[in-house]
């Protein structure tokens, strides 16, 4: 009966949802557990009341310590590798004079948008040592403020992996979002309703793609830093130009080529889109990431950015970040640069990943990709 009272008086401090109810009662149980192993005394100023209403109302503030009322919002940034949200992140910091964060505690972000790692990570709540985790020394917002708090998500693995491991769910999709990965490579699976905002950030498919060969270029080559899922793509050598992310495309598709018709066997249109697309287990990747996004965040308060415009708009586009995140705009404004690879991609593979991109992508998805859409002329 006791333990019945204490379930739902936590799920109700706690704003849970139904969903919570058992981390509720696993509170309940560990507040009675704690109160059969104190002793009291009649003098005592710790009184069975006093302690019972104390844990009480501690409990929750240590397992969603986001609640507070005097807790930053924590704002999703919700980013498909190399589309970058590093230099998204110095753009807000460097506008608002305050830290953003991220999911992942050896990322720091510098002002300048080059990546750096730590071993050493500040967490945004003192009571939650697993993260997320404060990208610089920066004051974070203050309470009820946005916090950008960067995350990938999954479904992006690097350019060998199955297609096992990128054709995930919107379920498994979104636990990922939620998965924070301390310094010392500690993983923790956060609540739901840490976050209440979400901004998805977008870059031109073509671009985001070469992106990824940059990145595995660097890796190959010990400047990007070590990554412990890149395999050196088995000895072999590309060349950082339009030559070799062509052959570097060969060498993906052809990498899972079985695996692939094994997953996705029922959709025959399917496999023969992807039979005329260069890298189309990355494009796969880039839309059905972007599926998942979108799905996911249906019910929260989001909102779209795109890495261009940054360039293009730099004040506007910085603004109506900092606007959705209630902050305000004390700092100046980051100045980027804009790299085309158009170049790298023929007219006809440009039409036939158009085609790909069309038949895949959700309503959604498509409307928020739109610009880059366009069908080229020969």
């Amino acid at each position: 009966m006791l333990l019945s009272v204490l379930c739902r008086k936590i799920a109700t401090k706690s704003r849970a949802s139904k969903g919570h109810l058992a981390i509720a009662c696993v509170l309940a149980i560990v507040i009675v557990v704690d109160l059969s192993l104190t002793s009291f005394t009649e003098n005592d100023d710790r009184s069975l009341g006093i302690h019972f209403l104390r844990n009480l109302i501690k409990t929750p503030d240590v397992m969603f310590p986001w609640q507070k009322e005097k807790s930053p919002v924590v704002s999703m940034f919700m980013s498909f590798p190399d589309s970058g949200s590093r230099y998204s992140l110095a753009a807000v910091e460097m506008a608002t004079e305050h830290s953003t964060a991220t999911f992942y505690g050896k990322e720091v972000a510098k002002m300048n948008g080059a990546a750096q790692v730590t071993e050493v990570a500040t967490p945004v709540f003192k009571e939650l040592n697993s993260g997320p985790f404060l990208t610089s020394d920066l004051m974070e917002p203050g309470k009820g403020k946005g916090l950008l708090t960067r995350t990938y998500c999954n479904g992006y693995c690097l350019s060998d992996c199955t297609c096992k491991e990128y054709n995930i769910s919107p379920d498994d999709f979104m636990k990922a979002c939620l998965t924070s990965v301390a310094p010392d490579n500690t993983v923790t699976h956060l609540d739901p309703s840490i976050f209440t905002k979400a901004i998805i950030l977008i870059r031109n498919p073509f671009d985001n793609i070469i992106g990824r060969f940059h990145y595995e270029f660097r890796l190959s080559t010990s400047d990007g830093g070590n990554n412990e899922f890149f395999n050196g793509w088995g000895g072999k050598k590309f060349t950082k130009d339009g030559n070799g992310f062509r052959n570097w495309c060969a060498f993906v598709d052809n990498a899972n080529k079985d695996e692939g018709q094994e997953c996705f066997e029922d959709d025959t249109e399917l496999l023969r889109l992807m039979g005329k697309v260069p890298c189309h287990s990355e494009f796969y990747k880039y839309v059905h990431w972007y599926n998942n996004a979108f799905v996911s965040t249906k019910d929260k308060f989001s909102t779209t950015i795109h890495h261009e415009d940054f360039f293009f708009r730099p004040d506007g586009q910085i603004n109506e970040l900092v606007n959705f995140l209630d902050l305000d705009k004390t700092g100046n404004t980051f100045e980027f640069s804009l790299r085309d690879y158009q170049y790298y991609y023929t007219p006809d593979e440009k039409r036939n990943i158009l085609e790909l991109i069309n038949y895949m992508g959700s309503e959604d998805t498509l409307y928020n990709l739109r610009r880059y859409l366009l069908v080229p002329e020969n």
